[in-house]
C-alpha cells in the first residue's frame, strides 16, 4: 500500500502532538514492467475472446448436438 505524503506528514504531526512514536513504513518495491503493457495485452486478450466467441459457439454447439443425435441412430 502506497501511502501519499500529506497523509504521511498528518500522521507524523498528529503522532508528535500525542507523543507517540509510530514504525516508519518500508519502501515500496520496485517494479521493473509497464502496468500500462500489462493492461494492454489484457485487453487485448479480452478482445481476441470476444471476436471469435460467436463462432466458437456456433462450433462446440454443432458438435453438441452430433453427439447427442449420433446414440439415437
Amino acid at each position: 500500500m502506497v501511502v501519499s505524503p500529506t497523509t504521511d506528514q498528518f500522521s507524523q504531526y498528529v503522532c508528535e502532538q500525542i507523543r507517540l512514536k509510530t514504525p516508519q513504513l518500508p519502501a515500496p518495491p520496485k517494479l521493473n514492467f509497464h502496468i500500462c503493457e500489462s493492461w494492454n495485452s489484457g485487453i487485448i486478450m479480452v478482445m481476441s475472446a470476444l471476436l471469435v466467441a460467436p463462432s466458437k459457439a456456433h462450433k462446440y454447439s454443432k458438435e453438441g448436438w452430433e453427439f447427442l443425435k449420433e446414440p439415437t441412430k
